[in-house]
C-alpha cells in the first residue's frame, strides 16, 4: 500500500521493510504468516523514536504522500 521500501533488511525468519523521509524513518517489520500464506505485517516503528508526536505525525503524513494516499 506504501509503494516499494528504500530498503529490505533480512532478519530471519522475517524481513524488515524501510522507508526513509528527511530525519525520519520508517521500519515494517513482516514474517512469515501460516494465515495468509505469505508475509505480513507484524507491526512498525517510526524511527529515530526521540522523535516529537508532531514529527511523527509528519512522517506519516510524508509516507502515505509517497503513494498519493494521505488521511
Amino acid at each position: 500500500m506504501i509503494g516499494r521500501p528504500d530498503e529490505i533488511r533480512d532478519q530471519p525468519p522475517g524481513k524488515v521493510w524501510v522507508y526513509n523521509h528527511g530525519a525520519c524513518r520508517v521500519e515494517v517489520y513482516m514474517y512469515p504468516s501460516v494465515d495468509v500464506g505469505s508475509m505480513a505485517a507484524l507491526g512498525a516503528a517510526i524511527m529515530p523514536a526521540e522523535l516529537s508526536e508532531d514529527d511523527r505525525a509528519r512522517c506519516r503524513r510524508s509516507l502515505a504522500r509517497r503513494t498519493g494516499d494521505v488521511g
